[in-house]
């Protein structure tokens, strides 16, 4: 996973991240996963259901209806993604705490003059990634 191409539709990260931006005016996250098919990752809306601002939380319910609905498979999730809606797109130690190893995780940042980052997660540590966007 960590050495691979990564790549993702530019159109899609434009809908997400001006999701991450209108849910970030509440001080609210946006969640999802990441799916590959192909060599392509796809982001998957999921239902954020935490009661608290500036965090998320998927749960297993929320999870088997946006898979559903997206027609995918969920053995190939490779990750998650969240916003962060006043933080720098730097993984925090809930979110390394929360994710699984060798997963990989994206966050939207909303603050302006940060860019939406890719992370590699490995026993309990991150590495950021490369990644391209495509049409």
């Amino acid at each position: 996973m960590y050495n691979r191409r990564h790549s993702m539709s530019r159109v899609s990260l434009a809908k997400t991240h001006k999701r991450a931006k209108i849910a970030a005016h509440r001080l609210n996250e946006i969640c999802g996963v990441l799916v590959r098919e192909h060599k392509r990752l796809h982001l998957v809306p999921v239902k954020n259901v935490s009661p608290y601002m500036l965090s998320f939380i998927i749960t297993r319910p929320c999870l088997k209806t946006a898979m559903a609905a997206a027609n995918l498979n969920s053995n190939d999730i490779v990750g998650a993604y969240h916003s962060h809606p006043l933080s720098e797109p730097v993984p925090s130690e809930g979110d390394l705490k929360g994710a699984r190893n060798r997963w990989l995780i994206l966050i939207i940042p909303c603050y302006k003059g940060y860019k939406i980052s890719l992370w590699y997660t490995c026993n309990g540590k991150c590495k950021k990634l490369h990644f391209s966007t495509i049409v």
